[in-house]
């Protein structure tokens, strides 16, 4: 999960992710594929790491908070059922 608070570090708006971001997620949803890991398994664990995530502390309320991990999550969804597209 370090890779992903990395990613999420670098982002400082609420517009969405940065490209950094985006790798970071493409790299996790790559590793769970390669550890067998489902989509549940993987969306508790980024809802986890982005809920005790200093890198997101700079998100002020609650709502800012929850529309941001919405992003991650989205992006974690795509990028985890496009590598079972191209199995």
């Amino acid at each position: 999960m370090k890779i992903l608070r990395d990613g999420l570090a670098t982002c400082r708006s609420k517009r969405g992710l940065t490209p950094e971001a985006v790798a970071a997620v493409g790299s996790l949803c790559a590793n769970a594929h390669k550890e067998g890991w489902t989509a549940e398994q993987l969306l508790m664990a980024v809802k986890e790491a982005c809920y005790s995530s200093a890198e997101i502390s700079h998100l002020t309320t609650t709502s800012e908070r929850d529309a941001f991990l919405s992003k991650v999550i989205s992006a974690c969804i795509r990028e985890f059922y496009r590598g079972n597209d191209a199995t």
